[in-house]
């Protein structure tokens, strides 16, 4: 039973984490003004802005234009999926010296932004499914073990060490194979073969104001320090109420003297 609430808290409280720290991370734009400037951004399209082989004037768009397009692209592909295509599609520039506006992604951008979308809805929906999944788990080995009047097993460090481990792991394959290796292959893995998911800065506003890859390192460490705490305060705090709902039910099972 110790290995089946252990490994029940552990997923509970992960799922419960990527989905409170992903909405959270969203409500701030995901940082994106801090990586702004972290990464120089600005810099980048200045650089890659003339370049580009469907767009033109971009560059001549201001740092608080790019702090508004990247929250409308961020806010866009967190809608329902049928209104996602037609959100991206709406946002749009207006160069320097003109007065026309001009789309800012072309198809295959948008189409890209949707399958990313559609990527989100799925971890999403397995996450909350894990969630309710762990829930159940935990509270049938809870109820086993307190109906055999033993004491439930759920040790803090039994689940970090677990977590721990697993992000070690995962961090000397990253910097043995390297971020963007690792970073392009799940693309192959999780998008579908025949949609464009690369593109060169000179073909591409989105890649030019993300500065991808880099920004998504970022995003990602922040996402994953924001997981480990909410994680560590989940498991904490079913600890706690376990060990209060133990103590009152073994308070009920010790014998009271009556008066003689």
């Amino acid at each position: 039973m110790r290995v089946l609430t252990t490994l029940s808290a552990l997923f509970l409280s992960l799922a419960l984490a990527f989905i409170v720290s992903w909405q959270a991370i969203s409500s701030v734009n995901f940082a994106y003004p801090v990586w702004y400037l972290a990464l120089e951004i600005d810099k980048t399209i200045a650089k890659y802005g003339p370049q580009n082989q469907y767009r033109s004037g971009f560059e001549s768009t201001t740092q608080a234009q790019h702090m508004q397009f990247f929250e409308e692209i961020a806010q866009s592909i967190d809608l329902p999926l049928e209104q996602v295509k037609p959100a991206l599609q709406s946002i749009v520039y207006i160069p320097k010296g003109s007065y026309l506006s001009k789309p800012l992604l072309h198809d295959a951008e948008v189409q890209h932004l949707y399958d990313v979308a559609v990527l989100l809805n799925n971890i999403q929906t397995a996450c909350y499914a894990a969630f309710i999944i762990s829930v159940l788990l935990f509270l049938l080995s809870f109820q086993r073990q307190t109906r055999a009047q033993k004491t439930v097993c759920l040790r803090v460090k039994d689940v970090y060490w677990i977590m721990l481990c697993t992000l070690i792991m995962g961090l000397v394959l990253v910097a043995l194979i390297g971020f963007e290796a690792v970073f392009y292959q799940v693309h192959e893995w999780v998008f579908p073969a025949n949609n464009q998911w690369f593109f060169y800065y000179q073909e591409s506003l989105m890649t030019t104001l993300m500065q991808a890859p880099n920004l998504f390192a970022y995003i990602g460490g922040l996402l994953l320090i924001s997981m480990l705490v909410v994680q560590l305060f989940t498991v904490f705090v079913l600890q706690r109420v376990l060990s209060s709902v133990m103590h009152k039910k073994a308070g009920l099972f010790t014998p009271s003297r009556g008066l003689i």
